[in-house]
């Protein structure tokens, strides 16, 4: 994330995040940059796909710009997701032994596998194949067929 006069983008993305959609007003306001140097920061980072423009329209006037974060602005955050994992896993396994994990992960394998015949059942072979592309990109994998 580039870094102009002391203020990140990242900043910006942060008050977007907790905040949801704002304008260029709000922006400044709450990180302490002007309007001015708000939508420059913006423009900058929609142009990266960070954010993007929402055009709200009421009655006569201008409309109002407020912005959001994208999905790629949102993967900006860190996220540890994995070792959240981990240690409810290990948890499980200190307070009711390697039983319970086994037995966590297993009721998990099943309901993904429910889920999976759910979708595929109908379908036939080369179907079936796009639809698990698509299920495994739905769920944050870089899936693709070759």
């Amino acid at each position: 994330m580039s870094k102009v006069n002391g203020f990140t983008r990242q900043e910006i993305l942060t008050a977007l995040k907790l905040g949801g959609a704002k304008t260029a007003e709000e922006i400044g306001d709450e990180i302490n940059i002007s309007p001015v140097g708000a939508r420059q920061h913006l423009t900058a980072m929609e142009s990266e796909g960070l954010i993007v423009t929402l055009v709200e329209r009421k009655g006569l006037g201008r409309p109002v710009h407020r912005y959001t974060t994208t999905p790629t602005g949102d993967e900006s955050f860190a996220r540890s997701y994995d070792s959240l994992a981990i240690g409810i896993l290990d948890e499980i396994q200190n307070s009711s032994g390697d039983e319970a994990v086994e037995s966590v992960l297993n009721n998990l394998t099943d309901s993904t596998a429910s889920m999976f015949n759910y979708r595929f059942k109908r379908l036939g072979t080369t179907a079936k194949v796009n639809e698990l592309v698509k299920v495994q990109s739905e769920r944050g994998f870089m899936a693709m067929i070759e």
